[in-house]
């Protein structure tokens, strides 16, 4: 739940967020109450093996999460940016990668040849060494090591469902939007 203090009276906020059955999102109503997101085909995903994702999800985000069996998730925070960190989180692993979107991940292993970067829970990608800078790079680790966030765009999603993620491209994508937005 969304809790704002004013004074000595506490106001609750809803954000109703559902996922039409073609996998587009409705626009979203604020209501009272709890924050909630409609995923019917992949609540599994959302809970993970063993309820690991949505553990892990809640201890990050320092939200609770209710999943109902029709498909329901219900978000619960006090802060309301832990509830948008949340849903931000559940979009990524409800919603198939696009090409051309830029995720922030995490580097989760480091190969002679690139970096897997997890986008989102159990969603990973690879990082080839020529899209890893500007620059040719010797060495992998010479620019990113495991556990290190990184900002990555979506290149390219083959037949087998493999995601080629390219960093070069990304960095160049934010400092134009930057550039952009100080003139």
């Amino acid at each position: 739940m969304s809790r704002k203090i004013i004074g000595r009276e506490k106001r609750y906020v809803e954000v109703d967020v559902r996922f039409e059955p073609d996998g587009h999102l409705r626009p979203l109503a604020i209501r009272f109450g709890p924050e909630q997101i409609y995923v019917i085909d992949k609540i599994k995903d959302v809970i993970g093996k063993g309820g690991k994702v949505i553990q892990d999800l809640c201890a990050t985000c320092n939200c609770k999460i209710d999943v109902e069996e029709d498909g329901h998730v219900f978000i619960s925070a006090i802060d309301a940016d832990d509830a948008k960190r949340a849903i931000a989180t559940i979009k990524t692993i409800v919603e198939d990668p696009e090409i051309g979107a830029i995720y922030k991940g995490r580097v989760t292993r480091l190969m002679n040849f690139g970096a897997f970067v997890e986008i989102a829970p159990g969603k990973e990608g690879l990082v080839h060494i020529s899209k890893l800078d500007d620059h040719r790079v010797e060495h992998v680790e010479d620019v990113v090591a495991v556990g290190d966030p990184v900002f990555v765009m979506v290149t390219d999603i083959d037949q087998q469902g493999r995601i080629n993620l390219s960093r070069k491209d990304a960095l160049a994508a934010i400092a134009k939007k930057r550039a952009a937005q100080n003139k």
